[in-house]
């Protein structure tokens, strides 16, 4: 979800970030209360669900900018595909993403998702913004989720290369990592894939963390909710 250029929802950063131009607690209280929803899923499950399922989420909210921003995510699985800079075919899920920022819709992007359709190790993608050329990152590390994760775990999905196009002869330009958590907030257990894009120097670009409602056994829920921050200082948190 989302997300750096790697994430299944990878198009809603490209289309966000181009848009843009606690206190301590009561010693005296007791522990927050319990999550509401399970506090162990099966991330393996949910993994699976959210790039072989068709999904929809809206969420909305404001950015440190001040601007309303409204995501419309869909996901849909797809025929089996070849990713272009192996030549191997995959199954594939499409994630489109249209959103609406301070009133104005900015084009809809979209992001395939090429993967073992029996692993469900992902293997890249192929990103497409309307206003440029596709661009493509490729795994050099890439595993799936345990069976069993409680809130508060989290661990290593995905690494890639990121390339400035979809050729064999395409250059690097940065590398992201991946990374699955369970979380809880409201008493609502979320999937989260959390994603920090960086450049040739090692330098953090943006971050982006798309978290989906998930019931125990990982089937996927309406909540969602998205992180996005920039390097150059640009925030939003968006929920539904």
């Amino acid at each position: 979800m989302g997300f750096g250029k790697q994430q299944v929802l990878v198009a809603l950063a490209t289309a966000v970030l181009s848009a843009c131009g606690g206190g301590g607690g009561d010693a005296g209280s007791g522990p927050p209360p319990p999550a509401a929803g399970p506090t162990t899923i099966d991330a393996a499950a949910a993994w699976r669900n959210f790039i072989t399922t068709n999904q929809n989420w809206i969420v909305g909210g404001v950015g440190n900018d001040n601007k309303g921003y409204v995501i419309n995510i869909t996901l849909t699985p797809g025929t089996a595909q070849v990713f272009p800079l192996n030549g191997t075919t995959y199954a594939t899920t499409t994630a489109a993403v249209a959103t609406r920022i301070g009133g104005i819709d900015i084009p809809t992007t979209s992001n395939i998702s090429y993967f073992n359709p029996t692993t469900y190790v992902l293997a890249g993608t192929r990103n497409t913004d309307a206003n440029a050329a596709p661009t493509c990152s490729e795994t050099t590390a890439s595993v799936v989720p345990p069976t069993s994760a409680a809130i508060g775990s989290s661990g290593a999905l995905q690494t890639f290369n990121d390339r400035n196009g979809c050729l064999s002869t395409s250059t690097s330009e940065g590398t992201s990592t991946t990374t699955w958590s369970v979380e809880s907030e409201a008493g609502i257990t979320f999937f989260c894939l959390n994603t920090t894009t960086r450049n040739l120097a090692g330098a953090v670009e943006a971050t982006e963390s798309d978290c989906v409602q998930s019931a125990a056994d990982g089937t996927l829920g309406p909540k969602a909710r998205v992180s996005l921050s920039q390097a150059g200082g640009f925030t939003l948190v968006a929920r539904n």
